[in-house]
């Protein structure tokens, strides 16, 4: 019986992450055979993110490795699309980057025989069963970094202790078990120049943006018919322009940055992955997508390093928010009312540069404990390299 169900969960991985990899994603069928089996060449440490802000969270994990262990060999697996392609561009050329396999027996077996790790640092806390599996099996030592330690969710956090030879935390906890090193995407940020955003005309992006969530942003435009929309889907599986011709004002799809620049439009949708990042830097304000639904949002450093004051709506679970300046609303209505407040006495700017420099002020408290704790763990690992 045990059997029988470990089978159907393996058949059910495989069909559901085929359909999202297909659908919502988009994923280019030379990809997706990566989810059955790709050749990948032995490495000394494994790191694993599951999506975007997991993995660019290892960014600043990869470049200590890189700096200080020139003689090891790295490889970075990344479990979606999106996540696999906005990290290419991040890392260095000698890190393997690696689309994870389904999480099964089969493909997770073959991953290991391949790349026979000495260590395995995950991103926060993604935890696939069959990959876990086999870094036991193989006797590899695992270590979770930016993990987000929950009291409320006791059972977690202790099966998180049982497999994890040590875990470090992006929050703050009394408990021994656990190291205090910060939010790892603080470093991942790169330093950005003063932007002279005064002029710029007054933009708003809404990043990340859901499906479930349009007719709000939809009624939000309307509200703010003199500001310029920037409109960031946060899949590109669904067709927004049906939505976006009921406005009844004219706007432009945009496949790269240098069709942004060559639009006149007072609203742009944009049409590709991996723009995000750019777009931050042409707009004041951002609405983060995911929060009117039940998703809870996504990363708001990237917008908070790029000057812009920053809205939430009433979910907003799964986003660092603790050290910004946060508008947060309840309600479509409140979200209108609190915006028209911001855009008063340009109080927008303020709040974006103050969010710039909390950000710097941030990093340097944390630099010194994240160095720390990368020493341990290659104390650690060099006895298994």
């Amino acid at each position: 019986m045990i059997l029988y169900i470990i089978f159907l969960y393996q058949i059910l991985i495989c069909i559901v992450g085929t359909w999202k990899d297909v659908t919502k994603y988009q994923m280019p069928w030379k990809i997706y055979s990566k989810r059955w089996f790709q050749c990948v060449s032995r490495t000394d440490i494994l790191i694993h993110a599951a999506s975007c802000g997991e993995a660019m969270a290892m960014v600043p994990v990869i470049s200590y490795l890189t700096k200080y262990q020139k003689n090891m060999k790295y490889t970075l697996s990344v479990h979606t699309y999106t996540g696999y392609i906005l990290v290419k561009k991040n890392i260095p050329q000698s890190v393997d980057l690696v689309l994870k396999p389904f999480d099964t027996l089969l493909t997770m077996l073959g991953l290991f025989l391949q790349l026979w790790p000495k260590g395995v640092i995950i991103s926060e806390s993604d935890t696939c069963p069959c990959f876990l599996f086999m870094a036991k099996l193989f006797r590899v030592p695992i270590f979770y970094m930016n993990y987000k330690y929950k009291p409320e969710k006791p059972l977690r956090n202790l099966l998180h202790r049982g497999i994890a030879q040590h875990i470090y935390t992006q929050n703050y906890t009394s408990n021994s078990m656990y190291t205090f090193i910060g939010n790892l995407k603080f470093l991942a940020v790169k330093k950005e120049a003063t932007l002279k955003k005064q002029k710029i005309p007054l933009t708003i992006i809404i990043a990340s943006a859901g499906k479930d969530e349009i007719e709000i942003h939809l009624n939000y435009i309307r509200a703010f018919p003199n500001v310029r929309f920037i409109y960031v889907p946060r899949h590109l599986s669904w067709d927004v322009k049906p939505y976006f011709d009921r406005l009844n004002r004219p706007y432009s799809v945009i496949t790269s940055l240098a069709s942004f620049h060559e639009t006149s439009t007072s609203i742009v949708v944009c049409s590709a992955i991996g723009m995000l990042d750019s777009l931050y830097k042409k707009s004041h304000i951002c609405l983060m997508g995911d929060t009117f639904n039940k998703i809870g949002g996504h990363n708001l450093i990237e917008p908070a390093i790029k000057q812009n004051a920053i809205i939430l709506g009433p979910n907003f679970h799964t986003c660092s928010a603790d050290l910004l300046n946060i508008t947060y609303t309840q309600s479509e209505r409140d979200l209108i009312k609190k915006t028209r407040d911001l855009l008063e006495n340009d109080a927008y700017m303020f709040a974006g540069k103050e969010n710039q420099l909390l950000i710097y002020k941030y990093r340097k408290t944390i630099k010194k404990v994240f160095k720390r704790s990368m020493e341990e763990i290659i104390s650690h690992l060099k006895y298994n390299v």
